[in-house]
């Protein structure tokens, strides 16, 4: 956890934080760090999902629309 300094107030702050304690300005580089999360599974299922399609064409593929569904809803989340 570093600190970082308002650039509102100048006064510092966590960069973890959501907005600054002292003027209450959000912190941006905190909103493009939440959506990373979300993408990881559908990447993953994806993945998984032509993984599968050796095994079973019908299998695989179902799983690898669903994985990219995901990663994709990520990206507009």
């Amino acid at each position: 956890m570093a600190l970082i300094k308002c650039p509102e107030c100048e006064k510092e702050m966590s960069e973890d934080a959501s907005q600054c304690p002292a003027c209450g300005k959000p912190n941006k580089k905190i909103r493009n760090k939440k959506r990373s999360n979300y993408q990881g599974g559908g990447c993953l299922m994806f993945i998984i999902g032509v993984a599968l399609c050796i095994i079973s064409p019908f299998l695989g593929g179902i799983v690898a629309i669903v994985g990219l569904v995901i990663l994709l809803i990520g990206f507009f989340i």
